[in-house]
């Protein structure tokens, strides 16, 4: 697997002494081309620490006459030392408070990720 980095190169206006900041970034493979909209609500998140969000939109691509409808599910990574220690843990239903841990594959160099699920 080939990791991409992504170089920033800062230029202090005084010193003239240039920094090179390097952060680790995903492959990524342009796929299609079009617009993302509708409603995204983290207020679960923001105002109860319910570490959930949802979106519900259309997506159109271009070249396609009919836009597509989708939902989603932010599951935003979160701690439960009394459940979890210091494992990451994601909610998936708030009813019956099911968690999953944070897979390793969903972590980015050491930190759990927001998991999005979307449905179209």
């Amino acid at each position: 697997m080939v990791v991409q980095e992504v170089v920033v190169q800062e230029v202090d206006p005084v010193t003239k002494a240039v920094t090179k900041t390097t952060t680790p970034d995903s492959p990524e493979t342009v796929i299609a081309h079009g617009r993302f909209s509708g409603k995204i609500d983290f207020s679960p998140a923001i105002l109860h620490q319910i570490p959930l969000g949802t979106v519900d939109g259309r997506l159109s691509l271009d070249g396609w006459t009919k836009d597509v409808p989708f939902t989603g599910v932010f599951r935003l990574p979160f701690l439960l030392p009394s459940l979890a220690g210091d494992m990451p843990l994601y909610l998936l239903d708030l009813a019956t408070f099911a968690v999953v841990p944070v897979a390793q594959n969903e972590m980015a160099i050491g930190y759990p990720t927001v998991r999005f699920e979307i449905s179209f």
